[in-house]
C-alpha cells in the first residue's frame, strides 16, 4: 500500500497568495474598465440640438433604378429644413437635388482648390454633443458625416479641423444634396450656398485619470513581488 505524499505547508501559500494575486488583478481590470478619462465635457451646440423632420413632402424611399435619369422638367422641392447625415446616407434617392440645411463638425483634412474647398463635416454625438472619443473615453455610437463643398469664401470659414487634440469648427451650412457629384468621383455630397461657423474649434486636454494611474501602479508592483517571491522560492529549493 502506498502513501500519498504530504504536501509541504508552504504550497498551500503560494496557493493562497496566487489566488489573492489574481483576485487584486481581476478588480483592477474592473476598474481599469470602468473608469473613465475624466467627466464628460460639454461640447453640446447651441443652436444644434433639435432636427426638422426632412421628410415633409417625399412619400417614399425609392431607389432610382439604372438607366433611368431624373426627368429634367421634375421640379425640385423648397428647402427641407436641416438634415442629418444618417438620413441621407440611408436614401440618397430622395434628397438628391433638394436643398437642405446641414450642421457638422469640421474633420480631418481640408482640401484645398483654386475656387474652394472640400472638407468631411460629422454630425455624430461626438462632434455636436460630447466631444472627441479620447477626451472623455464615452462611447456613443459610430462617426458619421458628409462630404460639403465649400465654394469661394465660404472656405475661409474653416480655422481648425478636428482631430485628436481639436473639437473642430462646426459649421451650419445651406445647399443642394447631389447623390452623385462628379467633381467628387461619383460621391454623395453638399454642395454649400451659404455657411456660417456655429461653435469654433475648441482644445482639448488630456489629463491623467487618477484611478487608472492608481491601478496601473499597483498591477506593476505585483508583477515585480511575484518575480522576487518566485527567485526567493527557487533559490531555497
Amino acid at each position: 500500500m502506498t502513501t500519498r505524499p504530504s504536501i509541504h505547508p508552504r504550497t498551500y501559500v503560494q496557493w493562497i497568495i496566487a489566488l489573492g494575486v489574481v483576485l487584486v488583478v481581476a478588480a483592477l481590470i474592473a476598474q481599469l474598465r470602468a473608469a473613465k478619462p475624466h467627466e464628460t465635457p460639454e461640447f453640446l451646440v447651441e443652436g444644434a440640438e433639435n432636427v426638422d423632420d426632412p421628410d415633409a413632402g417625399i412619400v417614399s424611399c425609392e431607389r432610382t433604378l439604372p438607366g433611368v435619369p431624373k426627368e429634367e422638367d421634375e421640379p425640385d422641392a423648397e428647402l427641407l429644413g436641416r438634415v442629418t447625415s444618417s438620413r441621407v446616407l440611408e436614401c440618397p434617392d430622395a434628397f438628391d437635388g433638394h436643398l437642405v440645411t446641414y450642421i457638422g463638425e469640421v474633420i480631418g483634412d481640408v482640401l484645398q482648390r483654386d475656387d474652394g474647398a472640400w472638407v468631411l463635416l460629422n454630425d455624430d454625438p461626438y462632434a455636436l454633443e460630447v466631444g472627441p472619443l479620447a477626451s472623455h473615453g464615452e462611447f456613443r455610437g459610430y462617426n458619421s458625416g458628409l462630404a460639403v463643398w465649400l465654394e469661394g469664401d465660404l472656405a475661409d470659414l474653416v480655422d481648425q479641423p478636428g482631430g485628436p487634440d481639436w473639437r473642430g469648427d462646426v459649421l451650419l451650412v445651406e445647399g443642394a444634396v447631389l447623390r452623385t457629384d462628379p467633381e467628387d468621383g461619383g460621391g454623395l455630397t453638399i454642395r454649400a450656398s451659404d455657411a456660417k461657423v456655429l461653435a469654433e474649434a475648441v482644445p482639448l486636454s488630456h489629463p491623467v485619470n487618477r484611478p487608472q494611474a492608481v491601478a496601473a501602479g499597483l498591477l506593476s508592483l505585483t508583477a515585480l513581488g511575484l518575480v522576487v517571491f518566485e527567485r526567493m522560492a527557487a533559490r531555497r529549493r
